[in-house]
């Protein structure tokens, strides 16, 4: 059952709604809650009531669809609550998607991987290109295109990020060295445990970068001796099956040497015994 009050305001209603009729937004951006900040809502709802509503649209086979205001919702479940007060808007399912997020992103409640994470959906989902989704967020496009790059970044790496507080500059500066996840890793946990600046950080990773450059170099030249000593013995083992002998060749190799084994095989002599 709907409400005890509902007023047209704006293209949109206002309302009292039962909480149980409001179901969870199934694209909410927000991976993770935080529980003080949970209880530190709970207390003001306790002591001054819910002062903003919650954002909800209508369900087509009934009840209401959460758009914004999932930690009000859980607040209010924890204190017993039935009823919401509630903004119910005519929105279609992307234009919902894009509520959610500016809504989360102006109260500053996502990290910025939960944002490009909820950025790249909305672009899937919409079509819309990034140019276009700068607007409707009013952010710069260069800005967009930053925060998705982030997503190149593997979950462990973002993990260690977020945990240590580090920035959205710290994780700029790991995808400098996006082609060593290892790397990355190891840089981004020094970076939490020294309290790296980023200038420090960006030091480390340039050097990263050049020990990189180094272990190719360093590569090529083993691969190109292992072909030389190879193919050194390709061509002796060629000459002596040319000159008619019996010779099996084969490579093993291992992490610490590549080993070529020659097998002569010896021609068997019939010998019969006369009568």
């Amino acid at each position: 059952m709907e409400g005890i009050r509902r007023e047209k305001a704006r293209g949109h209603e206002l309302g009292r709604i039962r909480i149980r009729e409001i179901q969870d937004n199934p694209y909410q951006p927000r991976t993770e809650f935080d529980e003080g900040a949970l209880n530190g809502l709970i207390s003001s709802i306790r002591e001054n009531g819910l002062i903003t509503p919650v954002t909800v649209r209508r369900n087509p086979s009934g009840g209401y669809i959460l758009i914004a205001g999932e930690r009000r919702i859980r607040a209010l479940k924890a204190l017993g609550r039935n009823w919401a007060d509630a903004v119910i808007l005519e929105a279609d399912e992307i234009e919902s998607r894009m509520i959610s997020l500016i809504e989360n992103i102006q109260r500053e409640q996502l990290n910025v991987f939960e944002e490009a994470e909820g950025m790249k959906e909305l672009l899937r989902a919409s079509g819309i290109t990034q140019e276009a989704l700068s607007r409707k967020l009013g952010k710069n496009p260069s800005t967009i295109a930053n925060r998705l790059r982030l997503l190149r970044l593997p979950a462990d790496v973002r993990k260690v990020i977020l945990d240590g507080n580090l920035t959205e500059r710290h994780a700029r500066a790991l995808l400098k060295v996006e082609d060593d996840p290892e790397a990355q890793f190891r840089l981004a946990q020094r970076a939490a445990d020294k309290s790296l600046t980023v200038k420090k950080l960006e030091a480390l990773v340039e050097k990263e970068k050049e020990n990189m450059i180094l272990r190719k170099k360093k590569m090529k030249t083993i691969l190109r001796d292992k072909r030389m000593f190879v193919n050194a013995v390709k061509d002796t083992v060629k000459k002596l099956t040319q000159a008619g002998l019996d010779v099996q060749f084969r490579v093993l190799e291992t992490e610490e040497d590549v080993s070529v084994m020659v097998t002569y095989i010896k021609k068997q002599v019939n010998s019969s015994v006369g009568d």
